[in-house]
């Protein structure tokens, strides 16, 4: 629908009083009346080390190549010769999962499968772009071995990694493209222990580091992301997995990727946090690594327990409780937010006593980001997600859940079942039509980074949530949306439909 003129510019001015600048626009080369309107993706890869970043931005006809240095001026644009005929795009189905700069170029891994490759069976692909000779070409890396289940999928350096895992063997397995192209596995045993002791299952090596999310090592993250119940944290020379399970604390292992082996694996001690003495109490944690400290949330019937360890030595830095007596300087007034389709209620959560108990319904996670003045900002809750159909009584009721909640970073690897805390509404289930069921309850509060101590802080917003609610005044208008970071600065990305022009946006920290 055509946006009228006026209403054009309101959006823009919206944009700019959330943005700090419009650091990049483009109206793709060939834009026809007919074409503008074809759907738009983009497709984004930085490299910090030279300050460049390559965007590919396409729809079903055409692609443009762009190469932008690090004040977002154009070095080098290109469509292809022949079109989309000789690019990824051409196959009936594929997924991007991830890019990077080396000795080739831009490369961007793709899980493709298409009757005119490999025999139509699935397998991960390199599509190089030459900027030099203004040309794209790929070629099959690999097909995942029989037996084997996807879990993740992540770039380090110039090298590319996709993690499987051997449930026969009890491995994980590196398969690794490196920076000249150049394809290898490396398989690693993986002894548990101790370390997958459940009632009434045994998980397989997939099932236990399944529903992960990829992370760097300093990265930002918002809640959604947090709740997922493996993390993975890449550094350059090694991968941290962060699995969470249900009634255990947070299992912490070190691979080394480099000589590819498992070089260690820990139980936090969580010695006086609820679940972990002598009472017998039923708790739920998760938790987040950035730069030296794990954050862990750790949610009980009575209390919420916010703890900070040094990650190397497990020790505990500060804890923090939120008891019913309690007062907390919490950033804004904890909601608790149910969206059922298009329809959505708020409950605004007046008491400490009934923020404990909300959070004690859900899968929970914790988060982490800054604000402009370097201080930290947790966010503390549930997300759940799920589908269900209309028509029937809910009566509610909190259990635990065989099936997780959250969003799903990766794979074709879907496991058997993770045992986890979930809230289930649903009781005298009748059939009806299908539609989308979201629960979220959070509270946020500010860190100094410096005593650990919450504090009472103006500077409540993060580039994260800055960026959020600019992608939510853009979401209706625009297509090719896409988020990235360069260096410590935010950017996003989207193709506006009724100027025909694709923008790359700075978000305010």
């Amino acid at each position: 629908m055509k946006i009228h003129l006026l209403t054009l510019t309101m959006l823009v001015v919206s944009l700019q009083s959330l943005c700090q600048k419009t650091v990049f626009s483009l109206q793709p080369a060939i834009v026809t009346d007919s074409k503008k309107s074809l759907p738009y993706q983009s497709y984004v890869v930085t490299d910090n080390k030279a300050g460049r970043t390559t965007v590919v931005l396409k729809n079903k006809e055409n692609a443009d190549y762009l190469l932008l240095d690090r004040d977002f001026k154009m070095v080098e644009q290109f469509q292809p010769a022949d079109g989309l005929s000789n690019t990824i795009f051409k196959s009936n189905w594929y997924m991007y999962l991830a890019g990077n700069v080396n000795s080739l170029g831009t490369c961007y891994y793709y899980s493709v499968k298409d009757k005119s490759w490999n025999d139509g069976d699935r397998h991960i692909r390199m599509e190089v772009v030459d900027f030099k000779n203004k040309k794209v070409y790929s070629k099959m890396i690999f097909a995942i071995p029989r037996g084997e289940s996807t879990i993740d999928w992540y770039t380090s350096g110039e090298c590319f990694y996709l993690v499987t895992a051997n449930d026969k063997l009890n491995q994980i397995v590196f398969h690794v493209v490196d920076s000249n192209g150049v394809y290898f596995s490396k398989s690693v045993p993986i002894v548990f222990d101790g370390f997958n002791q459940f009632k009434r299952q045994k998980l397989s090596v997939s099932e236990y580091f399944s529903f992960s999310h990829v992370f760097g090592s300093g990265d930002e993250t918002e809640l959604v992301a947090a709740t997922d119940l493996t993390k993975f944290y890449v550094y350059p020379d090694k991968l941290i997995m962060v699995v969470t399970n249900y009634n255990e604390p947070p299992h912490l292992w070190e691979f080394d990727t480099r000589a590819f082996r498992n070089t260690s694996k820990r139980k936090l001690d969580m010695s006086g946090f609820s679940g972990f003495g002598e009472k017998s109490e039923k708790f739920f944690n998760n938790s987040y690594l950035n730069g030296n400290n794990l954050y862990v949330l750790n949610t009980s019937k009575n209390k919420i327990e916010i703890g900070v360890f040094d990650f190397a030595s497990g020790k505990l830095l500060k804890k923090h409780e939120i008891l019913e007596s309690s007062t907390i300087p919490f950033v804004e007034t904890p909601v608790e937010v149910n969206t059922r389709g298009r329809t959505t209620k708020k409950n605004v959560i007046n008491s400490n006593k009934e923020l404990i108990k909300e959070i004690f319904k859900g899968s929970n996670g914790i988060a982490l980001a800054h604000n402009k003045q370097g201080q930290i900002i947790l966010t503390c809750g549930v997300y759940d997600k799920e589908e269900r159909s209309g028509g029937g009584y809910y009566a509610g009721g909190f259990e635990l859940a065989s099936m997780p909640t959250g969003s799903i970073h990766s794979g074709s690897n879907v496991p058997v079942t993770r045992t986890y805390s979930n809230f289930n509404s649903m009781s005298n289930y009748k059939d009806g039509h299908v539609y989308s069921y979201i629960r979220t309850v959070n509270f946020k509060v500010v860190v100094d980074p410096a005593s650990l101590n919450i504090i009472d802080s103006k500077e409540s917003l993060s580039a994260i949530d800055n960026m959020n609610k600019l992608l939510e005044t853009i979401d209706l208008k625009s297509q090719a949306e896409n988020s990235f970071k360069v260096g410590n600065n935010y950017f996003i990305c989207y193709y506006n439909l009724d100027n025909s022009t694709f923008f790359i946006q700075q978000v305010e920290r």
